[in-house]
């Protein structure tokens, strides 16, 4: 029906602008000398101190030996220590440094600028209208994250 592909239309625009911004937020992470995959490692380090190598490789469903050569350049450009956990000594503990909020800071700002550059041509009325609209999606998309999509219908493998 026209309501669905509306939607479905709405859709594939937000998610390909989403695509776009993270093309641009990843040029700056590499003039960092960081990779996207890179980038996504430190952050979930960031979020979870003190995450072990093989927590950290489950989490980003990523093979351990990928993960340990991402954690390798990580350290070696300062991004991240490594530390032995106390109580296993061969567990590697990661804890972010504060290079790595140099890191959160240039990609963050390079998706701000590349949102702002975007909206910019918007008449203030229709972008404040647009984005309290895109505010009231997201809340609403969070809370149905948190309930496990219990609520979203359609697009499930039969």
């Amino acid at each position: 029906g026209e309501k669905g592909e509306g939607s479905m239309n709405s859709g594939r625009c937000i998610t390909k602008i989403g695509r776009v911004a993270q093309l641009y937020a990843g040029r700056r992470l590499r003039q960092l000398g960081m990779s996207p995959a890179a980038y996504e490692c430190l952050r979930r380090v960031r979020k979870h101190p003190g995450l072990s190598q093989n927590d950290l490789s489950a989490a980003l469903e990523v093979d351990k030996s990928a993960v340990a050569r991402l954690v390798a350049g990580l350290e070696k450009k300062g991004y991240l220590v490594r530390r032995r956990d106390a109580q296993d000594q061969r567990r590697n503990l990661l804890y972010a440094t504060g290079r790595a909020e140099d890191a959160k800071q240039a990609s963050v700002s390079g998706e701000q600028a590349f949102y702002d550059w975007l909206l910019a041509e918007l008449p203030p009325a229709e972008r404040a209208a647009f984005c309290a609209t895109l505010e009231k999606l997201y809340a609403r998309a969070k809370e149905e994250r948190k309930r496990g999509f219990a609520s979203v219908q359609g697009g499930e493998e039969a």
